[in-house]
């Protein structure tokens, strides 16, 4: 799946609720999910690990899609190397 078919894919399940609450209540939802993954991560289950990754992946698609922001094109500032540095691999610390 590309990250244009994953947009389009969150736009037609989530679309109803991503109106309702809006940008902020995305990235609220994105923080939350981040704030389990330690947690996830610390355990040996896998399916959760992958579970709270998904849904990561989600709410950051989300709020990529309320600001009108394309992931494919935003993900090819990284394709010749770090923005930061410019470098492949990264030198930066």
């Amino acid at each position: 799946m590309t990250l244009l078919q994953l947009q389009d894919l969150v736009a037609r399940l989530y679309a109803d609720r991503d109106v309702r609450r809006g940008v902020d209540g995305s990235i609220q939802s994105l923080a939350g999910g981040v704030q389990r993954l330690p947690a996830a991560l610390d355990g040996d289950d896998l399916e959760e690990q992958a579970r709270v990754l998904a849904d990561i992946m989600v709410d950051l698609t989300s709020v990529a899609i309320g600001l009108e922001v394309n992931l494919e094109e935003a993900t090819r500032l990284h394709i010749h190397g770090c923005p930061e540095c410019g470098n492949n691999p990264c030198d930066c610390n």
